[in-house]
């Protein structure tokens, strides 16, 4: 009797498409990253780790800033000489930290209360409060859709989630707030508009969601969005003075500059956007800014139109949030966490199991390389991230056509 032949995508998928396989392999990888991340912070002398190296990664300079503002500081931080120098007051054990800060004024709300905290203790804070605020987006955003007790497993514990903790970025809350922006602005309005706000702290992350409030008729959610704008910026203003903003534009020009210069600080191969992959090929500037900029406006286009069609809301926000990722000329790889939504649209829109061979090898592949990342990009000029998010952009449009087709009405 012969037997069934079993391909080699067969194989694969039987790997990723089980449920239980799954939870016992998030179950298994958190365990392992809690104990080595415990391990390190426990270890580590100061904020120097056990290989010389700061801990938490990015969430020092975080925590140096929120100090700097108790200090009385708040302007010198967007020096980055005087920044450096701050990093070296607190730990002079690494010779060069190479850290910035360019965040618009707003953002020391959400640093300077994990400033109180002593540093080890303020990381792991800054952690679980993120993991808690991305976890609740994403409930919101998905709504109640969400099945079994995994759920919150199979997201929190996947690899590029990981990544995210070990950077210390603030993805996790920002990415979050992308998620009910993309999401919601036709259930929740003010709730959409009050997260769009808020993204303009991080405000790469916000770049098209005026033209999908515009293109899909949101104007509540575009008017809440643009009034708590205004408010937080001028409560911005009135704490940290006006001179803020101008200490904040030169922070900026001096990243536009090391990026035109080749990007010693801010490294090709760690940007996911068309500009970044270009510049790891080596592409001059002027040209790989100008194809940026085309892709940009071909990007918005693409979300005009998925905004003014008849497809569910869920999915023109998958659309939306991984596209929102590829405008920003500096958006690194840690900024992908929010396409966990997108992600879990596009498998519930016709289940786990009915994805068609495009989408089951991208999930395949994609899934467990956003944690090697760090790792592969200085070895191969080829942008992976970059990749990822774009085909990504691709399978979602594809999804959403079929479902614009099929709709007969506007999901809200």
């Amino acid at each position: 009797m012969s037997q069934p032949d079993t391909s080699l995508t067969d194989r694969l998928w039987a790997l990723t498409s089980d449920a239980g396989r799954l939870r016992r392999v998030s179950i298994v990888l958190a365990l392992l990253f809690a104990a080595i991340l415990a391990a390190d912070t426990l270890l580590a002398d100061g904020s120097v780790n056990m290989r010389g190296e700061h801990l938490g990664g990015d969430f020092l300079a975080f925590h140096t800033a929120g100090e700097m503002v108790l200090e009385g500081r708040a302007v010198d931080a967007w020096d980055a000489a005087r920044f450096e120098a701050a990093l070296q007051e607190r730990e002079p054990a690494i010779e060069w930290y190479g850290l910035t800060w360019q965040y618009p004024p707003a953002a020391y709300f959400l640093v300077t209360p994990f400033a109180l905290l002593p540093y080890k203790v303020a990381y792991w804070a800054w952690m679980l409060a993120g993991l808690a605020v991305f976890w609740g987006c994403f409930r919101a955003a998905f709504g109640d859709r969400i099945e079994g007790k995994a759920a919150p497993l199979l997201i929190l514990a996947s690899p590029i989630i990981l990544v995210t903790l070990v950077q210390g970025q603030n993805t996790l809350f920002f990415g979050g707030m992308l998620m009910i922006a993309a999401a919601l602005p036709g259930r929740r309005p003010v709730l959409a508009g009050l997260a769009a706000a808020v993204l303009t702290i991080k405000p790469q992350l916000g770049l098209l969601i005026p033209v999908a409030y515009l293109f899909g008729g949101h104007w509540k959610a575009f008017g809440c969005a643009a009034t708590f704008s205004l408010a937080l910026s001028g409560l911005a203003t009135l704490a940290f003075g006006i001179e803020s903003w101008s200490a904040f534009a030169g922070a900026v020009s001096r990243v536009e500059a090391d990026m035109a210069g080749g990007g010693s600080l801010y490294p090709f191969n760690r940007i996911i956007s068309p500009y970044g992959a270009l510049g790891a090929l080596g592409v001059p500037h002027g040209i790989a800014l100008s194809v940026h900029m085309l892709t940009v406006l071909a990007l918005a286009a693409l979300v005009a139109l998925a905004w003014r069609s008849t497809a569910p809301m869920q999915a023109k926000a998958a659309l939306l949030i991984p596209a929102t990722l590829l405008c920003s000329p500096y958006a690194y790889y840690y900024e992908m966490v929010p396409m966990l939504f997108s992600i879990a649209v596009m498998i519930s829109m016709t289940g786990i199991r009915n994805l068609n061979a495009p989408e089951r090898w991208w999930l395949m592949l994609s899934w467990p390389l956003v944690l090697y990342l760090p790792l592969v990009q200085g070895a191969v000029p080829v942008q992976f991230g970059f990749v990822i998010t774009a085909s990504l952009v691709a399978l979602i449009a594809i999804r959403l056509k079929s479902a614009s087709a099929a709709a007969p009405a506007p999901a809200y």
